[in-house]
């Protein structure tokens, strides 16, 4: 899978930068390729990512499935929504942009195929050094709670459960201390639904893993 190009300089200081987190995820994607080719075969996919951020991720996968599947991209930073629009520019893909809050905008049910979420996964509070209560857009692209930095993704395995088609896949990057095997527990007792590691790696300091859902 072809990295895209990206411009540094319209992602700035509100947007996520693409980093190792960001690559990990391209890469996972790569090895289950032939999996995703077999859920686009069936016709009519669609495929949804949270927290786009630059659009690195979204670009990837539209360029590299083509145009058989149509590519939505949602964050609730309006900065990386124009950002992720202008990275798929560069690229010369077309998709859809939504700025709003995770899944709360889908009203119908099971209607996504290919679900991937990097999600806010760092141990912070969102308002940590902030001045007078105001909280920059780009600290929701990382704060995910101060106890296990899973507040986000925990709140999210609902919304999954509800618009992920029966024969979907969801992939979820995480970090060792967000605790991945009571995640795919509560995800297999809540939901029923089963998961493969589909790469792990070890950067400065931290120890990424994706996981990929989906109903047995």
């Amino acid at each position: 899978m072809e990295t895209p190009d990206w411009n540094s300089n319209s992602v700035g200081d509100d947007v996520y930068e693409p980093s190792e987190d960001t690559f990990l995820l391209l890469d996972a994607l790569e090895n289950d390729l032939n999996n995703l080719k077999k859920i686009i075969d069936k016709g009519g996919c669609l495929v949804l990512e949270l927290g786009s951020g630059s659009g690195v991720i979204t670009a990837a996968l539209k360029k590299t499935l083509g145009s058989t599947v149509q590519c939505i991209a949602v964050d609730i930073n309006l900065q990386a929504c124009h950002t992720t629009l202008e990275t798929c520019s560069l690229n010369n893909v077309n998709v859809d942009v939504i700025n709003a809050n995770l899944l709360d905008w889908i009203f119908q049910s099971k209607s996504i195929d290919i679900i991937i979420f990097n999600p806010p996964y760092v141990r912070s509070f969102v308002n940590e050094g902030d001045v007078d209560g105001k909280i920059s857009d780009i600290k929701h692209a990382w704060c995910g709670g101060p106890v296990d930095g899973a507040d986000v993704i925990r709140r999210v395995l609902p919304q999954i459960n509800r618009v992920l088609a029966d024969n979907g896949v969801f992939y979820l990057l995480m970090i060792n201390y967000n605790n991945p095997e009571k995640i795919a527990h509560f995800m297999a007792q809540e939901f029923s639904m089963a998961h493969n590691i589909i790469i792990t790696r070890k950067v400065p300091g931290e120890s990424l893993v994706v996981y990929k859902f989906y109903r047995t």
